[in-house]
């Protein structure tokens, strides 16, 4: 169901039903980075077997992309995060996991915050209207995909295949 799903078209959409400015200019952020910007590299090419971690990030010192992993589920970040947050009812890596009730919402409020963002695609927007997030994680999947955080209601995956030239958001985490 997507009744919980709420998009706000405004600034004073969002802070008429009681949201902070701060809260809904959170909702509405985003920058958009290929998979070897994310990775602060001229060549991700050579980051290329599954599971293989890229060693570096354009996060700030002290923080890094997080890990996703399709096969041990114990090592996957973005599962394990959504999991703590009670978005999700398990960890799994790979296929659909799914919200539970309040989950989508509570993604993208504090201290989470992570934002429909979309996807840039050839210097074109995709799911725009902030339809879904797009998150990219450290994980590689082979040569020209990477594993990455997707979530559009109802649908949530912690663990996703995502082309790598595709211009998608990223979420750092404290090392």
């Amino acid at each position: 169901s997507t009744s919980d799903d709420i998009k706000y078209t405004s600034l004073s959409d969002c802070t008429s039903v009681g949201h902070t400015e701060g809260e809904c200019k959170h909702y509405h952020a985003g920058n958009y980075y290929n998979w070897t910007a994310a990775i602060a590299s001229n060549n991700s090419t050579n980051i290329s077997a599954d599971g293989a971690i890229a060693p570096n990030s354009i996060c700030p010192k002290g923080w890094r992309l997080p890990y996703a992993d399709i096969v041990d589920n114990s090592h996957n970040e973005f599962g394990r995060l959504l999991y703590d947050y009670n978005i999700t009812n398990n960890i799994a890596g790979s296929g659909n996991v799914g919200y539970k009730a309040s989950g989508f919402n509570t993604i993208r409020v504090s201290p989470l915050w992570f934002v429909r963002s979309g996807s840039l695609d050839s210097g074109t927007l995709g799911n725009s209207g902030g339809a879904a997030g797009y998150y990219w994680s450290s994980a590689a999947n082979n040569d020209a995909y990477t594993l990455s955080l997707v979530f559009n209601s109802p649908r949530i995956y912690s663990a996703l295949s995502g082309n790598r030239y595709l211009g998608w958001s990223i979420r750092c985490l404290a090392r």
